[in-house]
């Protein structure tokens, strides 16, 4: 069994510092424990802005399902034709041959045949 590292820091002292880290290194952070992570999430989560959604959408839809439905649902709602992509994450999902995802972006409206920009 590993040793989780963060497990004697206070959990208001991680939750104190969140605030002034950088998403990139939050989200960092929050990947070395489940117990970070856990209380890392809602900030993160309060971080995502809808272009970051759409970004984010596009850089799932290869492998990660679980995140592609937390996106197009509430209270992101990101639409599953991100304008300005250069290929949709319908096309990315098929591509890569992950049927969640492309059953997910079809139900939540995604179209086939939208042009790539």
């Amino acid at each position: 069994m590993s040793k989780d590292y963060f497990e004697d820091v206070p959990p208001e002292l991680i939750l104190v510092l969140a605030p002034s880290l950088s998403t990139a290194s939050l989200n960092a952070l929050g990947q070395t424990c489940d117990r970070l992570y856990k209380m890392l999430q809602p900030e993160l989560e309060s971080r995502i802005t809808p272009e970051l959604a759409q970004d984010l959408l596009v850089w799932a839809a290869p492998s990660k399902p679980h995140i592609i439905a937390k996106l197009l649902a509430p209270p992101h709602s990101v639409p599953p034709n991100p304008p300005g992509v250069w290929k949709s994450p319908l096309h990315i999902a098929a591509e890569a041959g992950n049927l969640e995802t492309t059953r997910l972006l079809l139900e939540a409206g995604a179209d086939p045949a939208a042009d790539w920009e």
